[in-house]
């Protein structure tokens, strides 16, 4: 099935930095979402905006917080993490009805389109 790059933040991704504050790291899912955008495609990616955010409880009884986002393209050329991916596609909102995406990425999918001409939804079915 296919869905968007994304990644796991880790405590690396802060605790070897100076805190910003006294007691704080910022911007720690921006740099994570870099880190892991690079890994897994290749890319840079730059003006990172906060889209929704999912929960699940995975069969071992770990929950997950998702946060989807999106952002810019800068520059570099895709080049896929072989234990993550196989193929990928730059596709266009409608031609995203025409892949077997995985459940809610179509939905998110509008939520970006939307967000791109200032219009903001929370996370709702669209199709």
């Amino acid at each position: 099935m296919w869905t968007v790059p994304g990644g796991k933040m880790e405590t690396s991704d802060y605790l070897k930095l100076p805190k910003d504050t006294e007691h704080y790291w910022y911007n720690v899912l921006e740099r994570t979402l870099r880190r892991e955008i690079k890994e897994e495609v290749g890319i840079d990616i730059d003006n990172i905006e906060y889209v929704t955010s999912l929960a699940t409880v995975h069969a071992d009884g770990s929950p997950s917080l998702v946060i989807s986002c999106m952002a810019d393209y800068v520059s570099g050329d895709v080049k896929l993490k072989e234990d993550e991916s196989d193929q990928y596609a730059w596709i266009g909102l409608e031609e995203a009805k025409n892949y077997e995406l995985l459940d809610g990425i179509y939905d998110e999918l509008v939520m970006v389109e939307n967000q791109k001409k200032g219009k903001k939804y929370e996370w709702q079915r669209f199709t």
